[in-house]
């Protein structure tokens, strides 16, 4: 993977930090910086074939200017893989004619009929860091309280099912012997190509930006969480000072602006929390945050959690993505929806400073297991390797294991 170079921006005071939260307009998963950590992640993972592969797909060589550049030509210190120069596509278009159908691709809405609190007292900081005790899980074990894949997914159109097909596409449009010709056989797939310069390569393209995008998107809690609230996007906070701030955020299913000072929840945890630790923690350097993730991934390599974020890694499998998905939900409400006293975040709350102090733990754990999952995903998908978890007996007998593992970290 290409060196990281550092981001060259102004420091911002922590005590400001607040008021002066940039939230642009980004639509869906974590936002860009989000989307680039977990594809940065996932390639630095690959072997060498498949890196090639990979590169061949996009039609990649070192010399390409829009890498650390970008399409806009400028400076962006996380486009440093061929991967995170296409991780936040699938968001370029979904709000165009031409891609509009892949809109419900991006998140899973899980039926609660608004039954679905999580309200425990978390304690302190140091309590909500312990992942394993009963407790902690107790909000989700009620039935009506989980991803259900034929109820929640109808036709397979939700981020589990588009996973499955485009893992699906991506094998069958390329061929690892003919790496060197670029490697495409099937030109048809869903969607206009008349923009690509060789028709036969946009399928396995197309496939492996969307399969690079949804991967992120389903590890962000609020991507696989409650329908009666849109994932969050119907509940609306104020940060401290939000009001005297002229930043603004965007429904993330409708694309429109929230009032001034008004968020929603769900544009916190796409892009608030990781906003705010750049700015406050890392010095306003995206690629120092990044390298934070980067870091717990190591760890979680030295500690054996990696093996759990590994042990069903099949995109072509929907068990998999669907236990991923579970996952996201049950971090969505054990700490999204419950602020750091384990109260409901209602409609107009105020989200402290607690708050975002105590979720980036989260948010750096479920970039980083996006990110490894991606890789493997990649790795099984174009490296046609064994070992990933296929049979949907296991896949199954891993699902009733699951609990206890889910929030390990």
């Amino acid at each position: 993977m290409a060196r990281l170079n550092k981001c060259r921006a102004p420091l911002i005071s922590p005590f400001s930090l607040l008021a002066l939260l940039v939230l642009s307009p980004k639509v869906s998963g974590w936002g860009h910086e989000g989307h680039c950590i977990v594809a940065n992640i996932a390639y630095s993972r690959l072997t060498p074939d498949v890196q090639d592969a990979v590169d061949a797909i996009l039609s990649y060589n070192v010399s390409d200017a829009e890498l650390v550049y970008g399409h806009d030509g400028k400076y962006d210190p996380l486009n440093t893989s061929p991967l995170a120069a296409v991780a936040n596509w699938a968001d370029k278009v979904r709000f165009t004619t031409e891609y509009h159908w892949s809109f419900p691709l991006h998140f899973v809405d899980v039926r609660d009929d608004g039954k679905c609190p999580c309200t425990r007292n978390v304690g302190e900081y140091g309590d909500m860091m312990n992942d394993n005790d009963d407790e902690a899980q107790s909000c989700t074990i009620h039935s009506s309280c989980r991803f259900v894949y034929d109820r929640d997914c109808t036709k397979d159109f939700c981020a589990v099912g588009g996973i499955a097909n485009y893992t699906s596409r991506l094998v069958t449009n390329f061929h690892p012997s003919s790496a060197a010709d670029g490697g495409f056989l099937d030109p048809m797939l869903r969607g206009n190509q008349a923009h690509s310069p060789d028709r036969k390569k946009w399928p396995a393209k197309e496939a492996l930006m969307f399969l690079t995008h949804f991967v992120g998107d389903i590890h962000q809690p609020l991507h696989s969480s409650r329908g009666s609230d849109r994932g969050g996007n119907s509940i609306h906070v104020h940060f401290n000072n939000g009001p005297k701030s002229d930043k603004r955020s965007y429904d993330a299913r409708t694309g429109l602006i929230q009032k001034k000072g008004v968020y929603s929840l769900h544009s916190v945890w796409d892009d608030g929390i990781i906003d705010v630790s750049i700015q406050s923690i890392y010095n306003s350097s995206q690629v120092g945050f990044q390298n934070s993730v980067m870091d717990l991934v190591r760890d979680a390599e030295v500690s054996g959690l990696i093996d759990t974020w590994l042990h069903c890694s099949d995109g072509l499998s929907k068990q998999c993505p669907s236990l991923w998905a579970e996952e996201s939900f049950e971090d969505a409400l054990r700490w999204a929806y419950s602020d750091e006293h384990g109260l409901e975040v209602l409609d107009g709350a105020e989200l402290s400073d607690d708050y975002f102090a105590t979720r980036l733990h989260v948010v750096r754990r479920r970039l980083g297991a996006a990110g490894v999952r991606l890789g493997a995903v990649l790795e099984n998908a174009l490296g046609q390797k064994q070992g990933a978890v296929t049979n949907p007996k296991l896949a199954e007998m891993l699902t009733s294991l699951q609990k206890p593992m889910l929030l390990l970290s």
